[in-house]
């Protein structure tokens, strides 16, 4: 039987109870032997597992050296959430430094969003029961949006926040959207909930500062909205700063 830990390093938890909430984590209890997860038992046990998935990002050199020891044992690291995929918001914090699980060890697989989408972190579980590969869409946010027929983007981006249910594209209304740089597999929950995308799924080139840097030239983005540009890196804190 598969021996799978469920490791959270500094973060909200939110992750943890996404995979609590899964219709995939019944079937994982009773097809895998479960030796860490805080949040449902206090036996924890991280020796020969098997699978460990990783919530939050790493704030500490004892945290960095157990996710070191756990891949020179052989364990899949899997990174869940945005926090140990990208950092996180807790990244923008000026009172702690916070890295992504990638900066310490190469994992086996990763699931960014805030907390994964549904479907995804169901997918993602069923490959630690049956030995699967996951893989993460390699299409943008508005491949699933509703309103992706409309990407014409003639209008000057004035807004950060929608005030109302959108009848067309965001950046067609003026509101900034991170739809076009940001990887799908969220279904667009956000935007069908009338809130902008924002990055959590983070982009699919990987590069984060080109990603926006291109998406800007193709806007009329206002003054105002440049002066806040570093609200687009909230779940990754960039080596460089977009210029104004």
């Amino acid at each position: 039987m598969t021996k799978i830990g469920f490791l959270q390093l500094n973060s909200c938890s939110g992750c943890m109870f996404a995979v609590l909430g899964s219709a995939i984590f019944p079937e994982l209890l009773k097809s895998a032997d479960i030796q860490v997860f805080r949040l449902i038992s206090d036996i924890q046990s991280e020796d020969h597992l098997d699978v460990v998935f990783v919530e939050g990002g790493v704030t500490c050199n004892e945290d960095a050296e157990l996710l070191r020891r756990l891949w020179t044992e052989g364990t899949k690291i899997i990174a869940l959430g945005s926090c140990a995929v990208l950092g996180g918001i807790m990244s923008q914090s000026p009172n702690m430094h916070i890295d992504p699980v990638n900066k310490f060890v190469d994992p086996h697989s990763s699931l960014p969003g805030c907390p994964p989408p549904r479907r995804l972190l169901g997918n993602l579980l069923l490959s630690a029961i049956d030995g699967s590969e996951f893989e993460l869409p390699e299409k943008n946010v508005c491949w699933e949006c509703p309103f992706a027929q409309d990407q014409t983007y003639e209008i000057e981006i004035t807004s950060l926040h929608s005030t109302h249910s959108p009848k067309s594209c965001f950046l067609r209304e003026g509101i900034l959207c991170l739809g076009p740089i940001t990887r799908a597999g969220c279904e667009a929950h956000c935007i069908k909930g009338s809130t902008p995308c924002d990055g959590c799924m983070g982009v699919l080139n990987g590069n984060l500062p080109a990603a926006i840097a291109n998406l800007f030239s193709v806007l009329k983005v206002s003054e105002t909205i440049r002066e806040y540009a570093e609200l687009a890196f909230r779940y990754q804190k960039p080596e460089l700063k977009l210029k104004h």
